[in-house]
């Protein structure tokens, strides 16, 4: 039989030989004499197996938990951090100006990568206030408009219910600051 390069078989070689069940004898043979043709190769020899991995979609069971008061407490006495001041730093390459000239460039190659970090990090401070922004406001809406706040908790089948507490993102006020539970 012939066979390709990638070591399937070409089917206009295979010679017509088709079979009818009704045919073949008790011993494999056809009633005529002739040996069935062997079935057409459809596998790759010289590439490597393709497992098949039976992948279990199970859908994610979740449950709706409420906020504990204390964490609803913190988020109501929670005041945001006052960004670092990078607006005023200025950039040290606009500092230095001139003298850069008499500088290796390795040197200025570094000084801009301080100054693109600065940027990123201001970046990266604005994304993640808003971030607590927009949650701690999500959870004070819930809590004002309903009387209570929830978040969803993703559930286990292995885990029994006494393991699946999972702690909310909710940050503690600051050291010094006073809860809204203190008395004054």
């Amino acid at each position: 039989m012939a066979s390709t390069s990638k070591g399937t078989c070409d089917q206009s070689q295979i010679p017509s030989t088709t079979m009818d069940p009704s045919d073949e004898a008790p011993s494999g043979k056809k009633s005529d004499g002739q040996i069935p043709a062997p079935a057409p190769v459809t596998s790759d020899e010289g590439k490597a197996p393709v497992m098949e991995k039976k992948k279990k979609k199970k859908k994610a069971k979740t449950k709706m938990v409420r906020f504990t008061q204390a964490q609803i407490n913190n988020c109501i006495t929670y005041k945001e951090e006052e960004m670092p001041d990078y607006d005023n730093m200025p950039s040290i390459i606009e500092i230095l100006g001139d003298d850069l000239a008499n500088c290796p460039q390795d040197y200025i190659d570094e000084l801009k990568a301080i100054d693109d970090s600065r940027e990123e990090d201001k970046a990266f401070w604005i994304k993640m206030q808003n971030e607590i922004r927009g949650e701690r406001e999500g959870i004070l809406r819930q809590y004002f408009t309903k009387g209570y706040a929830e978040y969803e908790v993703d559930i286990d089948d292995d885990d029994d219910d006494k393991d699946n507490k999972v702690p909310a993102r909710v940050a503690a006020p600051l050291a010094g600051e006073g809860s809204a539970m203190e008395s004054p």
